[in-house]
């Protein structure tokens, strides 16, 4: 920031100096290297994000963790990470942001170990929890490092850099954990980490220049558990809202409860001394527009990044790594795009990059949205680099729009903003569009429950009713569960089944045998209300019957029943996958909608380059 008079401010010769060094050496002298250890540390916690979805079933086996654990596993992780990114950006304004960058690997690293060596799923889940608070350190300081440590005219290639290696760490994550937990084990997926953050810690402290606001602040601790507290309640809702249900008491609390939180949150802000959330900052139209459509582009590639792997898996039998491997176009693509869109986003600015770039992921996304059970990996491959060139030319022009609109002094406060953003449009791409995929999931399999011509209509009709009400118990691994459905439908319900298969078994008795039931017996053994309990034949009836052909009966009515229901199964594993793939693309045309329109909000964003941005952004702080 410049004085009145043009000269530079003491703040601005701490930025602009390395620690160590001479007012003459060239303060940018070391930026590549510093970009290396920035994105170490952003690979890493990216990839802990994603990385231990792969290894889930191993996990499970070996720690004996039951479903809701193994969910928390994973949960911890995202909520920890989402709740603490605004406070962590913020005092690495304060206290230094190289400080709480080696702050941030050094209890990233605890967590890691913690995570490898846990005994126990409550051990796993705790481990988690730290492991995210460092990675909460981290990922602010990733991004302000960045900016500070290259000129203006530069910082676009450099961010685009950041947001290929983003990217990759996302496409990448469930092919390394495959690799690692079929090859040396799940606790591996955590200590590779170990030496990386070794390396990264001396490593950081030579390369990277400290830099902070060098005036005397305090920390708003209020107004930062205030922001703690409105993500903490709202990501929790979203990720539990899908399956305990939105209209559930609890989802409805923590929905209603961030809401008002947000609002105290605000309130506070505008009043505090020093805010832990500079609310001027989003006065700037470009760094509004920047973080909202961040947010968007999480939600909407979400879709891609859980579902395709997961239809991989379930639906077409993939293994883990070759899964994985599908997303590797998406990866190369995004490694191209990112760079160049972002040495571009250097001479033209953001507004039109990320305008094209969300088009053309939207795009890619309803492509994808024609997938099918007989989709290859070759056909996959043409919307996966159409995704990733999209990806890559958001990425970086986003976040170098919105750094640039932050004056240097709340840079720390900026990416962590624009961090959450990113992790809430994650969250709520994950919850909605999940949400969406089950709902349609549950129509379709209903229809198809009601359709089939293997239960009487009846029944079926009963059957389809349980399947729409409570789809959640009923799609064991993202298909319909036969034998859950069958022990919620009451035993009366199945009398029109019943009485089929009591006909089918009587045409089927030879007539040597028929001669010897009496009429009155076959008369009785042929009305389904006298064997619709399923509790074997009245003793009026059983008398009249010799008793091997009564035995005889039974089993064949018993087999016949068992035929029927493997015939009903098998047609349904047919119309799960039917209705997963169906499902999937209603998911991903409501992702490419909303893609569309954060194309839309783009436009809002202020023409011009990225320099000239930062440059009235240092201005307008200094008139302050």
């Amino acid at each position: 920031m410049a004085g009145a008079d043009g000269e530079a401010t003491p703040r601005d010769m701490t930025a602009a100096v390395p620690a160590g060094s001479s007012g003459g050496e060239d303060p940018y002298a070391r930026k590549w290297w510093v970009l290396v250890a920035v994105c170490l540390a952003l690979f890493m916690a990216i990839l802990d994000s994603t990385v231990v979805n792969i290894a889930i079933p191993t996990i499970v086996e070996d720690l004996g963790a039951s479903l809701s654990e193994i969910e928390w596993v994973l949960n911890a992780y995202t909520l920890t990470f989402a709740a603490l990114l605004i406070t962590f950006g913020r005092l690495g304004d304060m206290y230094g942001r190289r400080r709480m960058f080696v702050l941030g690997l050094v209890i990233f690293g605890a967590g890691s170990m913690a995570c490898g060596f846990a005994p126990n799923p409550s051990a796993l889940i705790a481990a988690r929890v730290v492991q995210a608070s460092g990675a909460a350190f981290m990922m602010p300081a990733t991004l302000s490092l960045t900016a500070v440590s290259f000129p203006p005219e530069q910082r676009g290639l450099a961010l685009g850099i950041w947001g290929a290696v983003s990217g990759v760490a996302l496409a990448v994550g469930p092919t390394l954990g495959g690799l690692v937990t079929e090859n040396l084990g799940w606790q591996y997926i955590f200590f590779i980490n170990i030496p990386i953050i070794a390396i990264a810690i001396p490593f950081t402290l030579w390369a990277v220049r400290e830099s902070r606001d060098t005036r005397d602040h305090t920390l708003d601790w209020f107004g930062a558990l205030l922001s703690i507290a409105v993500l903490v309640s709202f990501n929790y809702a979203m990720i539990e809202g899908p399956g305990r249900g939105w209209g559930d008491p609890v989802i409805v609390g923590l929905l209603t409860a961030s809401a008002v939180l947000l609002l105290v949150f605000i309130a506070w802000e505008r009043r505090a001394k020093e805010p832990v959330l500079d609310l001027d900052l989003f006065r700037d139209r470009t760094f509004s527009a920047g973080n909202a459509t961040g947010a968007i582009l999480m939600f909407g590639m979400m879709g891609v990044f859980f579902m395709v792997p997961l239809f991989l898996q379930t639906q077409l039998g993939f293994g883990a790594v070759r899964a994985g491997l599908a997303l590797t176009p998406m990866s190369f693509a995004i490694m191209f795009a990112a760079p160049v869109s972002g040495r571009l986003s250097d001479k033209i600015g953001s507004k039109w990059l990320i305008f094209a770039g969300l088009l053309v992921t939207a795009a890619s996304v309803w492509w994808l949205s024609y997938i099918a059970l007989d989709t290859t990996i070759a056909w996959l491959a043409a919307p996966f680099i159409v995704a990733g060139i999209g990806m890559g030319l958001v990425m970086a022009p986003m976040t170098s729009a919105v750094m640039a609109s932050a004056p240097e002094a709340e840079e720390g406060s900026a990416a962590g903003i624009l961090s959450t953003m990113r992790q809430v449009g994650a969250v709520m791409g994950i919850a909605v569009l999940g949400a969406v995929f089950a709902s349609q999931m549950s129509v379709s399999i209903g229809h198809a429950v009601r359709e089939t011509d293997t239960m009487p209509p009846e029944l079926a009709a009963s059957l389809a009713d349980v399947v729409e009400e409570e789809s959640g118990e009923m799609m064991g691994g993202l298909a319909l569960d036969v034998e859950s459905l069958r022990d919620e439908i009451p035993e009366e319900a199945f009398a029109p089944l019943l009485a089929d298969s009591i006909a089918d078994t009587i045409e089927e008795i030879p007539e040597d045998i028929r001669i010897s039931i009496p009429d009155e017996a076959l008369e009785a053994m042929s009305d389904p209300e006298s064997l619709a309990s399923g509790e074997g034949m009245p003793d009026d009836v059983a008398e009249m019957v010799p008793p091997e052909i009564r035995s005889m009966f039974e089993s064949s009515v018993e087999r016949d029943l068992a035929d029927r229901f493997e015939a009903f199964a098998a047609e349904m594993e047919t119309a799960s996958g039917e209705a997963f793939v169906e499902s999937m693309s209603y998911a991903f045309r409501v992702a490419a909608i909303v893609l569309a329109l954060g194309a839309l909000i783009a436009l809002a964003m202020r023409p011009g380059s990225n320099v000239e941005h930062h440059e009235e952004a240092q201005q307008t702080y200094a008139a302050h």
